[in-house]
């Protein structure tokens, strides 16, 4: 019995000490209570008020010179000099090239010598500025000055003389013939004196009349003498249009020369590349879809990569 006993209590201590075991080898699981309360999102809160949205169309552009030209040769000649050269900055009207002017001097000389030859024809004074500012407006006109009197034209003149001279001869030899003291015959004479002198009169009217309007062609072949030794020196030109603000500032910057002095010109030739690069000029294209977007006068903001 003693020994059962004994047997017994081995028997639960060992079940004791596997359950012991087994206890302790198990994991233990503990509970998380979520957080499912939300979150405060912070508020800012100001007054209702008007603001314009801004909406701008995107384009890309190149920004040139507000006017660029081409300077030309208007009539053949020599390049004696070179008065500006590429990076200069001129202003309207300022040389830039010189031409030989022999030649244009020399048809202007010639050009004046005829219009003296015609005046002369007429008895005229070349010095007398009335009958040459008469010639100068009616450059562009045919037809003659008319306050311009033929009748003092030394030919003219003479003629009339000659008719007065031969209507006086007239009235004697008719006085005459009356009296009896005269032939039919010598009165046929002085009759006919009479009407030689009036054509004779009528003939250097016209004459004179020619001369002058031939006067008057020699003065336009002047005029075209003496713009021909103008265009001797080629100018930077004027605008009829200016940039608005800068009517009496703007300056041409010119970009490219094409000639050397010494090099003969063509007429029409290139001699200079010019551009106002102040104010500048932006060219665009805006996509058709934006159309309806634009509008004149609003406002364009330039960027530039060289200039951020």
């Amino acid at each position: 019995m003693t020994f059962m006993m004994m047997r017994c209590q081995r028997i639960c201590a060992g079940a004791l000490v596997a359950l012991t075991a087994v206890g302790c080898g198990a994991k233990t699981e503990k509970t998380v209570d979520a957080d499912t309360a939300p979150k405060a999102v912070p508020v800012t809160v100001a007054p209702l008020e008007h603001r314009s949205v801004e909406r701008s169309v995107e384009i890309v552009g190149t920004l040139k010179g507000y006017e660029e030209v081409t300077v030309g040769s208007k009539r053949m000649g020599r390049v004696v000099k070179v008065v500006h050269d590429i990076g200069d900055r001129v202003r309207p009207g300022e040389p830039l090239i010189e031409l030989e002017t022999i030649d244009a001097d020399l048809a202007v000389e010639q050009a004046e010598k005829r219009v003296l030859a015609e005046l002369a024809k007429l008895g005229a004074n070349p010095k007398d500025k009335r009958l040459m500012a008469e010639l100068a407006k009616l450059r562009d006109k045919q037809i003659l000055p008319r306050d311009f009197d033929v009748m003092t034209i030394p030919s003219v003149v003479q003629a009339k003389v000659a008719l007065d001279r031969a209507r006086t001869n007239l009235n004697r030899q008719r006085s005459l013939t009356n009296r009896g003291a005269g032939t039919a015959q010598e009165l046929q004479y002085a009759e006919n004196d009479v009407d030689a002198a009036v054509a004779a009169l009528d003939n250097a009217v016209v004459a004179a009349q020619t001369t002058l309007a031939n006067a008057l062609v020699s003065k336009v072949a002047l005029d075209v003498a003496q713009e021909n030794r103008n265009d001797t020196v080629i100018r930077a030109p004027a605008l009829s249009n200016p940039p608005k603000g800068h009517e009496q500032l703007f300056t041409y910057a010119i970009t490219k020369r094409y000639v050397a002095e010494g090099q003969m010109l063509k007429d029409g030739e290139a001699v200079a590349d010019l551009v106002i690069e102040d104010p500048l000029r932006l060219w665009a294209d805006v996509p058709e879809r934006f159309s309806t977007e634009i509008k004149l006068g609003q406002a364009v903001r330039i960027t530039i990569a060289s200039r951020p």
